[in-house]
């Protein structure tokens, strides 16, 4: 039995095996480079493979990668919407922003309008521009429930 003393290509010995370190939020690696595949839930991986926290957004608890080396967030935490916002006319990116009193039970804002939601969260229906509770005589719902 031989025992490694040194890993070559940037990995580490632990635990018996030569490992490549671990890069925060990684979820999957490349087994020749080391390199991140593929992120953890809550992280996006930018153009230098380094996965990145949605949560640097505010609100933002799910992400991806847009066209700008970006985060869009695709889901935002509760009382938090996803908006659009344009940074010229090719890039634009999807962040969460603190819902307004119109936009409550609102997934999706209108950026065309000012207080006006485009999809509603699951359990409410748009009526209007307003979200209301998709179950019958229901005026109150908590997450979507009576």
């Amino acid at each position: 039995m031989w025992t490694c003393f040194e890993c070559g290509n940037g990995r580490t010995w632990i635990e018996d095996e030569c490992v490549w370190p671990r890069i925060e939020g990684c979820k999957t690696y490349n087994s020749t480079d080391g390199s991140c595949t593929t992120c953890d839930d809550g992280f996006w991986k930018n153009t230098d493979g380094l996965c990145q926290p949605c949560s640097a957004i505010e609100g933002c608890t799910k992400c991806i990668k847009n066209q700008g080396n970006y985060p869009d967030c695709t889901r935002c935490a509760k009382d938090f919407s996803i908006v659009i916002e344009y940074f010229d006319q090719n890039i634009k990116q999807h962040v969460c922003r603190p819902n307004r009193r119109a936009l409550a039970n609102c997934l999706v804002s209108d950026d065309s309008q000012e207080s006006a939601c485009a999809v509603c969260r699951e359990g409410f229906k748009l009526v209007g521009q307003e979200c209301v509770s998709a179950i019958p005589n229901c005026e109150k719902p908590k997450d979507g429930v009576c």
